[in-house]
């Protein structure tokens, strides 16, 4: 259980990605790989827990 990947949604600007990570802050690193964010500009990336051990998480839009 260990190690598990959780599904991840990342905003940057106007573009959205998913991504799999352990952690938000390893989905936050990837989706910065991904999109070619370097440096500082990284802190802009907002990461939403989507789905944990498999099973889709609902959040409130109106809390971001």
């Amino acid at each position: 259980m260990a190690n598990e990947l959780n599904g991840y949604v990342c905003f940057y600007r106007d573009k959205r990605i998913e991504v799999y990570a352990e952690s938000s802050y390893a989905a936050q690193i990837k989706a910065a790989d991904q999109l070619k964010v370097k440096g500082m500009r990284r802190s802009s990336i907002s990461v939403v827990l989507a789905e944990k051990a498999g099973v889709a998480v609902e959040f409130d839009p109106a809390s971001l």
